[in-house]
């Protein structure tokens, strides 16, 4: 019985455990976090990182503004980064050089199931 219980709850929870819709409503100024996917450049770790926040850093004016506004650089399986961005940027950037692809990072929530026992 108490298997049974758990396996109830824990699919319960995982189907519960969807993506966030993206909301029009949400300002264009707000920065949400994007991916963004960069061609592929031959070059160590670190050559890679700087191009990254070069090519960020044509649309944000500097390269400070590059470095506090990405997250987290991809270097391995992709090439990329993601950073916080405003629409605005999203359409400036996506422009660039070398920029292939920006999709919105995926936010997920957890939502709780109330199940009363008997």
């Amino acid at each position: 019985m108490f298997h049974k219980l758990m396996l109830l709850l824990l699919s319960s929870w995982m189907i519960q455990l969807t993506p966030a819709a993206s909301s029009e409503s949400t300002a264009s100024s707000t920065p949400m976090e994007h991916i963004v996917y960069m061609e592929r450049t031959p070059g160590s770790q670190e050559m890679i990182e700087l191009k990254h926040i070069h090519t960020l850093a044509s649309v944000l004016g500097s390269e400070e503004a590059a470095r506090k506004a990405i997250i987290y650089c991809y270097k391995n399986t992709i090439s990329g980064f993601s950073a916080m961005l405003t629409k605005a940027q999203v359409e400036e950037l996506s422009k660039q050089p070398g920029v292939l692809k920006i999709l919105p990072a995926p936010m997920y929530h957890l939502s709780t199931v109330n199940i009363s026992t008997p």
